[in-house]
């Protein structure tokens, strides 16, 4: 089957399709963060909640736009908006940490490989978890002020440090994993006549 040179450079189409749905990426992160900020119960399960769905949502990009670049201008993309609706800093530098790693791990099979871009997400999606999650654990008396701050209480916070404290937090980690492969795979079934178009094996 033939297939568009995989060696081409990131054009004006691939450009607008890589803002439009990394829009959507970062809507469903937003969307995901904001409905398990409200539903405590829920907080340690966003992770896995946002690899499953944003999986279709990435896999369509890297069908679309299977190009050198491509998935860090998408994480580029994710960064900048995190950034713009204040959100802590740690977020967006985890998202665009592991949009670096997934786009050299892509990239040796020039985004034409179901495994290598499966465990390019799974980068993507776990600093993105490390960036949301690593504060709760590790600097708690900052994350508290960023609550306070945020307009919430630091009684907020306490349920936060109770749900994913110590230990938790690495099983939160391994969710996002999870939640990551099982969304490429979603992905895959969802978008197979996209896949094949692109060569994506």
């Amino acid at each position: 089957m033939k297939t568009e040179n995989v060696s081409a450079k990131l054009v004006s189409k691939d450009f607008i399709t890589i803002a439009i749905f990394s829009v959507i990426f970062f809507a469903v992160l937003f969307i995901v963060m904001a409905v398990c900020g409200m539903v405590i119960p829920l907080y340690p399960f966003g992770r896995v909640i946002d690899g499953i769905i944003c999986g279709i949502v990435y896999m369509y990009l890297r069908a679309k736009a299977p190009k050198r670049w491509a998935i860090l201008l998408q994480s580029a993309v994710c960064t900048l908006l995190f950034f713009l609706l204040g959100a802590m800093w740690t977020m967006p530098a985890g998202i665009l940490a592991g949009g670096i790693i997934a786009e050299f791990v892509s990239r040796p099979k020039a985004n034409r490989s179901f495994l290598f871009n499966t465990i390019g997400y799974c980068f993507f999606m776990l600093g993105y978890a490390i960036g949301a999650c690593a504060p709760v654990v590790f600097a708690r008396e900052w994350y508290t002020a960023y609550i306070s701050n945020s307009g919430m209480s630091a009684d907020y916070a306490d349920q936060i440090f109770a749900l994913i404290g110590g230990p938790v937090f690495f099983g939160v980690l391994a969710l996002a994993i999870v939640g990551a492969i099982v969304g490429a795979f979603l992905g895959r079934v969802m978008l197979k006549k996209h896949f094949e178009k692109a060569g994506i094996v």
